[in-house]
This record gives C-alpha cells, sequence and structure tokens, in this order.
C-alpha cells in the first residue's frame, strides 16, 4: 500500500521492495525470492557497458563521491585508473551478488 501511495515517484528500491511483497503474498517465498533475483540479475548486466566504466560518467564514481561527502569528507569523484578501478570493483560485487544469493551455503554472504 505504501508503494502505490508514493506512486509514481518512486526510487528503484523501493520498487523492488513492493514488488517482492507483491510476489510473496501471490505466490509464496519462492516468488519474492525470484523477484529478488531477476532485479539483482538486471542491476548487474546494466554494469555491463562502456560508460560505467569511464569515470567521467560513471554512476559509481559519482555515489562513492556522494557517500564520501555523506561522512563529511570533502572528496572529488575518483579519477583515472582509481576511478575505473572503483567501477569494475562495483560491477565484480554487482555480478556476484545473484550467483551468491543462488547457492544455499553462500546465501548469508551475498545478503550480506
Amino acid at each position: 500500500m505504501a508503494v502505490w501511495h508514493e506512486a509514481p515517484i518512486l526510487g528503484n528500491h523501493w520498487l523492488l521492495a513492493g514488488l517482492v511483497g507483491l510476489a510473496a503474498c501471490a505466490g509464496g517465498l519462492p516468488a519474492g525470492r525470484a523477484v529478488v533475483l531477476v532485479f539483482y540479475g538486471f542491476a548487474a548486466f546494466a554494469k555491463l557497458n562502456a560508460d560505467f566504466f569511464d569515470p567521467d560518467v560513471s554512476c559509481a564514481t559519482f555515489y562513492a563521491a556522494e557517500s564520501a561527502r555523506s561522512f563529511g569528507l570533502d572528496v572529488a569523484r575518483p579519477e583515472g585508473i582509481a576511478g575505473t578501478g572503483l567501477a569494475a570493483s562495483v560491477a565484480v560485487i554487482e555480478l556476484t551478488v545473484p550467483v551468491l544469493l543462488v547457492v544455499r551455503r553462500t546465501r548469508s554472504i551475498g545478503v550480506a
């Protein structure tokens, strides 16, 4: 109901929460888990483009700088090899999460 109330202005994580809740209510926990896996799979796949690895336009470098500023650190977006390395690290982590969630023994690591 909260997702419906806040629509059409929703962040993607709030939309995911609503879809997982809807799927879990309609089809049980396996359906909710499937929605999470599909969402994280598409989010990881979206990182596989040249712009994501370009530090000047990558959301990875933008949000890293924003996160640092939220802790009171006055930093610029990482540039050059540091920015590319940061973007690559984010892509590897996001590509690993769906796999970790599927394998029962690594699920808690994937959630973390």
